[in-house]
């Protein structure tokens, strides 16, 4: 844009879309002053829809010189019979049609003094306004420019720009930096929560100020009590850059945050004096806060009325809300040998789910989730080692194909079912042939009464006890198969314990014992008796009683080892295995 023919070449384009998009314009190898003409730059910034543009508009100076054509503006209409107005002054000979542009050059910067320069433009109908402005100082001038877009001023602009981070580094470099910042007139302004002063005022504009400071450093964090914005420009010989942060608020915007699992919001920019909801044109009761949860309302046309006192008060663009959906929660039950499959469904719309966004939100604690990238199935998996019932949960998202795309967040409970086991003994009185009889049924292996159970002679579980309940067998271990109603499956084991049957013979003593003494005594020694009367008395328990009740109760009422009577006395006798069977005599 060094020269004439240069700035007749700048190109430009209309552009529509049917759906929000981001444009970024701008030009490489920029050539805007005729000093050092073989040094190149580049320009760019984003744009923003027309109907966020506006009329009037302030620019503080960069680093240059404003006589050698790198501190300029330009300007491009957007409506035809557009006319400007530069520092209060009617710009003569210039009537721009749509898509014209036209620049003012930096001598029309003011000095307001102090090394504070500004300028006003105003314009007829609605402009974009580009800042080309030098990044380096001094004598020697090289294209080392930035290209800044500069919003409308308006007194929805906001009153806090946090932060600007690093303002004089690019990377680990360091450049010298100069603030440029623009407020309403009376506003208390902080620079990192101190105070600035030394404003100066605009020509044209009496209702804004500008103020200018070099050699900035860090981040930085400026503060208003009326709106504002700030700028930026930096560099060092060659290298230069510039920036502006405030956001073209003179129309409020409604944007939304969160999500449908964590919670909607819909919300404006704080720092207004009133705000008033309304869905589909008509008012929300009690919503009068910057934020508004949709849900609670349902779809529709969102809209805010917002007002700023000694300003004015706006609507915004109508936001199009669809309402969430209901989280549905399902509970499934799975053995710990298990996985669970799940093939996500919309429940809301007959959309076919597109894999490509089924997304796990909240994760198992206890186990683990794969997704099929073709099927879009969820498999879950429990974490091996489990020993006792676990609940575990997690969230998953699906969205549908069509246009707009429905979806969905679903909320799973997995009750997964350990199977326990334990190992049991049994004890029978063995028959002659030294098998005893079990009723392997009673055995407890499992608490579980839905599983089912098994029996077998050997380890390998070939050979089945076909009649558990009256299985007659030599001592040793059987093995139980106990398998859930999950299909989950674990052994266990069964000791069988035979012990011999009781044998009591009283035939074989002579229970008439005679007074040889003549004393009216007769002493009788039962340690002498019981290996006459009971064969194995090693493996028995042998007691004496006086009374039928006392031997069938089994209780301590017993004679003692050394026992005398004195008449004809009938005594029972109660063998006990040490583990079996009782006889009675």
């Amino acid at each position: 844009m060094g020269g004439t023919t240069n700035r007749r070449g700048l190109l430009g384009a209309k552009i529509v879309a049917n759906k929000p998009i981001s444009v970024t314009n701008g030009n490489f190898n920029g050539l805007y002053t005729a000093q050092n003409n073989t040094n190149v730059d580049i320009l760019m910034d984003q744009a923003v829809p027309t109907e966020r543009l506006g009329k009037d508009f302030i620019m503080v100076k960069g680093n240059g010189p404003n006589s050698v054509g790198m501190e300029k503006a330009m300007i491009v209409a957007t409506e035809n019979g557009t006319t400007l107005t530069v520092n209060g002054n009617p710009v003569n000979g210039v009537n721009l049609n749509a898509g014209d542009y036209y620049m003012i050059e930096g001598n029309n910067y003011i000095n307001q003094g102090n090394g504070n320069y500004n300028m006003s433009i105003s314009s007829s109908k609605n402009v974009y306004v580009y800042q080309l402005l030098a990044g380096a100082s001094g004598s020697t001038v090289y294209q080392t420019g930035g290209m800044n877009f500069i919003p409308p001023l308006s007194c929805f602009l906001p009153k806090e720009i946090n932060e600007i981070g690093y303002i004089n580094k690019i990377g680990n470099t360091s450049y010298d930096t100069k603030l440029n910042i623009i407020t309403q007139t009376g506003a208390t302004v902080t620079v990192n929560g101190a105070q600035v002063t030394g404003f100066v005022p605009v020509n044209g504009n009496p209702n804004w100020v500008t103020y200018s400071k070099t050699n900035v450093t860090g981040n930085i964090t400026v503060t208003s009590t009326k709106p504002v914005t700030a700028g930026i420009a930096a560099g060092n010989g060659a290298v230069g850059y510039g920036g502006y942060f405030a956001g073209f608020s003179s129309i409020p915007v409604i944007t939304k945050t969160g999500d449908c699992y964590h919670g909607v919001s819909l919300e404006v920019e704080s720092g207004s004096d009133a705000y008033q909801w309304y869905l589909n044109g008509a008012i929300i009761p009690g919503e009068t806060n910057p934020t508004i949860n949709p849900d609670l309302y349902g779809s529709g046309l969102y809209t805010c009325y917002i007002t700023k006192n000694n300003c004015e008060s706006r609507f915004t663009a109508a936001y199009d809300y669809t309402k969430c959906p209901p989280i549905t929660t399902t509970v499934f039950d799975i053995g710990s040998c298990n996985t669970k499959v799940i093939d996500p469904v919309l429940t809301n719309s007959t959309q076919a789910v597109d894999p490509a966004y089924t997304t796990v939100i909240v994760q198992p604690a206890n186990g683990t989730l794969t997704i099929n990238p073709t099927t879009g199935q969820i498999i879950y998996t429990p974490n091996p080692g489990i020993t006792a019932d676990i609940t575990d949960t997690f969230t998953y998202y699906i969205q549908g194909d069509g246009n707009p795309a429905a979806f969905e967040y679903f909320n799973i409970e997995v009750n997964t079912h350990a199977l326990q086991t334990s190992n049991a003994s049994m004890s029978s009185c063995a028959a002659a042939n030294g098998n005893g009889t079990f009723d392997l049924t009673t055995a407890v292996v499992t608490q579980d009464a839905t599983a089912t159970k098994t029996y077998f002679t050997n380890a390998n579980l070939t050979g089945q006890i076909m009649a558990p309940a009256s299985y007659s067998g030599p001592a040793g271990t059987v093995y139980v198969k106990i398998t859930s109603v999950y299909g989950c499956s674990q052994t266990a084991t069964i000791t069988l314990n035979a012990y011999p049957t009781p044998n009591l013979n009283t035939a074989n003593f002579n229970a008439t014992i005679c007074d040889n003494n003549f004393e009216g005594v007769v002493n009788v020694n039962f340690a002498t008796v019981t290996p006459q009367i009971v064969t194995n008395p090693a493996n028995f328990q042998v007691s004496y009683y006086l009374n039928q009740a006392d031997a069938n109760a089994g209780n301590n009422n017993t004679l003692p080892a050394n026992w005398t009577f004195t008449a004809n006395t009938t005594v029972y006798v109660r063998v006990s295995a040490n583990v079996g069977d009782v006889l009675l005599l």
